[in-house]
């Protein structure tokens, strides 16, 4: 890995990595240098090109967003990968592409919210985001993962997995299987909604979860919003549902027997709400419940598709981890349905 590095930095004396294992998509890595005057932290990631297969259009779409906040003056961390000593952003090193980020200091990432007041923080620094980044022109960005919220197109790919013949995997995972099935009107529902009401369309970051807020070491405020790969044009609300399956959940993606938390729900409306981004405060509450209902549902979707094809998208750390997510998600659903009439 030293050469890989010194395509980046010439002049170090020692480098140790440190893996970040959070995260399903990209292999990421805390680099530490050791240079004359002392240790830099750096990220080191390199892209997964079987989700992303246009790295141009992730260069293109941080660097527009990020020279739109710099001229707006945001006030929280802003991600764009240094040039490497040839000026390139993205470097080719034994078949894959690596870029490095700047490290942002005295922060924190977690996977699950501990109080209310991580949640409102987190949630009122997406608004916050939003605000910035509105009046970008959403014909300067380009949808990094083609058909990432079609919908139809979640529901079509799990129908042609349930079709291809993976019967071991099918007996497997039947449960959860007839439940997405006998559910699938919480999608229907919501591309109902899409069509009746006219719902803002702008640039969006995609994947809002606790996961890709970085945290004050010394509190509940926040450094930065990372993860900016899956920034595309979309409805502000379909992050909202990504919020709320993130955020209100009892544990993380790796843990069973999850639950809905109504009282992080409503420290993460309200922390949208305070941010004065105008769209959360279309105040419908069938939006703010079936776009969280559909989020999760689609997530399930995701992960249980992802293993009955053969975990191809993504990474894993056992055979049925994708099928572990899935009732995971399931579960947090089924717990919002049942208290979403005292939301």
């Amino acid at each position: 890995m030293e050469h890989l590095i010194r395509l980046f930095f010439k002049n170090f004396l020692d480098y140790k990595l440190i893996k970040i294992v959070h995260g399903h998509i990209n292999e990421t890595f805390q680099l530490i240098l050791k240079t004359s005057e002392g240790e830099e932290n750096w990220i080191l990631q390199a892209v997964n090109t079987n989700v992303f297969k246009n790295l141009d259009i992730l260069t293109n779409n941080s660097k527009v967003i990020a020279e739109h906040l710099v001229q707006m003056g945001y006030p929280k961390g802003i991600l764009f990968p240094i040039s490497a000593v040839d000026e390139r952003i993205l470097v080719p090193f034994e078949g894959k592409y690596w870029r490095v980020y700047p490290f942002i200091e005295h922060s924190r990432n977690i996977q699950k919210a501990s109080s209310p007041d991580e949640v409102y923080f987190a949630s009122l620094a997406i608004g916050e985001l939003y605000g910035y980044i509105q009046n970008i022109d959403i014909g300067s960005i380009k949808n990094p993962i083609p058909g990432f919220h079609d919908y139809k197109g979640r529901m079509d790919s799990f129908n042609t997995a349930l079709n291809s013949g993976f019967i071991g995997k099918y007996q497997e995972a039947e449960n959860e299987i007839r439940y997405l099935i006998q559910n699938s009107q919480i999608v229907e529902k919501v591309i109902g909604y899409q069509q009746k009401f006219t719902l803002v369309q702008q640039v969006i970051h995609g994947d809002p979860k606790l996961g890709n807020i970085l945290f004050d070491k010394s509190g509940p405020t926040i450094k930065a919003i990372i993860d900016w790969d899956t920034f595309m044009v979309g409805t502000p609300w379909i992050d909202f549902g990504d919020m709320v399956r993130s955020y209100t959940s009892s544990g993380d993606e790796n843990e069973d027997h999850v639950y809905f938390n109504k009282l992080y729900f409503n420290a993460l409306k309200e922390g949208l709400l305070e941010s004065n981004f105008l769209e959360f405060k279309n105040n419908h509450k069938n939006l703010w419940k079936e776009f969280a209902k559909c989020v999760i549902y689609i997530q399930a979707i995701r992960f249980l598709t992802d293993f009955i094809i053969g975990n191809k998208y993504y990474k894993i750390d056992f055979e049925s981890h994708n099928l572990f997510r899935a009732k995971n998600q399931i579960s947090l659903l089924k717990d919002f349905i049942k208290q979403e009439k005292d939301i």
